[in-house]
């Protein structure tokens, strides 16, 4: 948070630097760094973490945001990719009972797929189609020429 000179590291908070093992994204706890800043900066310790964000229609929203405690800003970017209708979730999506279930990414996607199926389908039918066609003929013409053998067979006396 900006202008309290604090960050996590000076409040005995680190992250544990296991990059590729079941503990990355968790934190280590200096008890003992931790109890020192709250016993001598306690208020700024304080506010470092739930700070609200500042209401000053003049500043600028960077501004804002560094102003605000941690936890506040946490709980905003919680709020920001879940709840609101430019959420990533909802995007993405979308939420049971509103119109964003029928309006996300997922949604289209789904569509979109089932549009192409409906497309191969037909194209399916069509082929199938030709085919029997195509077959349809070559045994009507083998009947044909099967007839004419025979035909031909019985006139010069071999059949």
């Amino acid at each position: 948070m900006e202008g309290s000179g604090l960050n996590l590291e000076k409040i005995g908070i680190k992250p544990v630097a296991d990059y590729q093992g079941t503990k990355n994204g968790t934190f280590i706890i200096d008890e003992n760094t931790l109890t020192k800043a709250l016993e001598e900066n306690s208020e700024e310790v304080m506010n470092f973490f739930i700070k609200a964000k500042p209401s000053d229609p003049s500043l600028s929203n960077d501004k804002k945001y560094s102003q605000t405690g941690v936890a506040q800003r946490l709980k905003d970017i919680l709020y920001n990719e879940t709840v609101t209708v430019a959420s990533s979730i909802l995007k993405k999506a979308g939420i049971e009972g509103s119109s964003t279930v029928f309006k996300n990414e997922i949604s289209k996607s789904i569509e979109k797929y089932e549009q192409k199926m409906k497309e191969m389908e037909t194209d399916f039918a069509r082929r199938e189609q030709a085919l029997y066609s195509k077959y349809s003929y070559l045994e009507t013409m083998m009947n044909k020429y099967n007839s004419q053998q025979s035909y031909l067979s019985q006139q010069l006396g071999m059949g």
